[in-house]
Parts: structure tokens; C-alpha cells; sequence
């Protein structure tokens, strides 16, 4: 894994996730922190993804390095991919930086991309594989 080995505290049946719980995933860098739904161990459902080596509150950085603000994804998924409805915030944690359809991971049908100096729309309209259309 390019980030380090996966963690997981999650609720285990049959020697795997429960599918039916939240779980959390962090990684040995803490790169990618994720908290939300999983099917067969992909992200799937309702879920929120931290970028960065990001911590919640509760959880304190290694070796006391600096937790910058996180970029946050919060909404749905598929397959592992953002997919459907869902927000992606800005560093700050509380500025959209665009919010609307996702498919595959990519921006896809209709959507709000927001200028983060102003919290203006910067451009609302049709995606198409994360590219304005």
C-alpha cells in the first residue's frame, strides 16, 4: 500500500468487517483517514474520507508532528469511489470546494464548485468525468 498498512477498529464477524457497522480506516502515515459504511472491505454507502495525514479530535498525530486542518469528503459511495451525492471541503474543513454528483471518483452531473477565497460559486452546471461540460 502506497500509504502504509491499513487499520481498521471496526466490529469483526466470520474473520471480516462487519459490514452492517461503522468502521474507521487510518493508515500507518495517517494519509487517509475514512469513517463510514464498507462492503466487502470497499467503501460503500455513507462515509466521510480525511485527506492528509488528518486526525479527528480524538486522536492525537505520531511522534507530534503538526495536524494541518483536514480536507474532508462527506458523502456517498460505491465500490470504493466516491459515488452519488456528496461534499468536498476545502483545507479549512467548512468551505465547499464543490458539492453535487460524483461517479467513479470523479465530479459527474451536476454540481457546485466554490472559490474558497469567497465562498462564492465559482461554476454551477453539468461535470462529465470531473470535467466541466
Amino acid at each position: 500500500f502506497p500509504n502504509g498498512n491499513p487499520h481498521f477498529e471496526c466490529h469483526w464477524k466470520d474473520d471480516q468487517i462487519d459490514d452492517s457497522k461503522e468502521v474507521i480506516e487510518y493508515y500507518d502515515n495517517g494519509s487517509v483517514r475514512y469513517e463510514g459504511q464498507m462492503l466487502f472491505g470497499l467503501r460503500c454507502g455513507y462515509g466521510t474520507e480525511y485527506q492528509r495525514s488528518h486526525y479527528r479530535d480524538h486522536h492525537s498525530a505520531p511522534s507530534g508532528r503538526t495536524v494541518a486542518p483536514p480536507k474532508v469528503y462527506v458523502g456517498c459511495w460505491a465500490r470504493g469511489k466516491k459515488e452519488g451525492s456528496g461534499t468536498l471541503f476545502y483545507e479549512d474543513g467548512c468551505t465547499p470546494w464543490y458539492e453535487g454528483r460524483w461517479m467513479d471518483g470523479e465530479r459527474h452531473g451536476h454540481g457546485i464548485e466554490y472559490d474558497h477565497r469567497t465562498s462564492c460559486k465559482k461554476f454551477e452546471g453539468e461535470w462529465s468525468k470531473g470535467m466541466r461540460n
